[in-house]
């Protein structure tokens, strides 16, 4: 808030204020006991893609109003890339949800560049689409390692045809 000019000082307000009314969501519906898993899963992968659709509006715009240039990297693709690690989803809905968060890079260049905010050249499709196309590749490894890893502690659970589901006791001959 420093910084900047007016126009991109702004532009950076609006944009922390709706992160903060996305994010507040996801945990005021996260906080409810009565919605099943799935339920949240699917806000929070919804929650992704909107972030990331307001990151690639607002970066930009506030990058070209500051140096004239449409940066080919924006927070985009550490949200591509950490939310599979922290939010374990199925392989193939992390990759069709990486893929729209990717897809709003050049989307968010042509959106402001057709309403005349921004001059975005060939490049910077290109950028924007590498770096979002690299992104995915990551995240898409990512989500099958930690998938993956919760495949394996449900099998090591299993004794059997018991399944360890807590600690009842501990004694001299042992745990229980």
């Amino acid at each position: 808030l420093l910084g900047g000019s007016p126009l991109e000082r702004r532009i950076d307000v609006i944009h922390d204020v709706l992160s903060l009314v996305l994010c507040g969501s996801l945990l005021l519906v996260a906080s409810f006991s009565t919605l099943g898993d799935r339920w949240v899963l699917g806000f929070a992968l919804a929650v992704e893609v909107l972030l990331s659709a307001l990151i690639s509006i607002a970066d930009p715009w506030a990058s070209f109003v500051r140096t004239g240039h449409v940066p080919g990297l924006t927070w985009v693709i550490p949200v591509i890339i950490l939310v599979p690690l922290l939010v374990p989803a199925r392989p193939r809905i992390t990759l069709i949800v990486s893929s729209l968060c990717a897809l709003t890079m050049p989307a968010g260049i042509g959106a402001l560049a057709s309403v005349g905010l921004v001059t975005a050249r060939a490049e910077d499709y290109a950028s924007a689409g590498l770096t979002g196309v690299v992104a995915v590749g990551i995240a898409s490894i990512a989500a099958r390692a930690v998938y993956g890893a919760g495949g394996q502690i449900a099998a090591a659970r299993m004794v059997g045809s018991y399944e360890l589901v807590e600690l009842i006791g501990r004694g001299g001959a042992g745990e229980v």
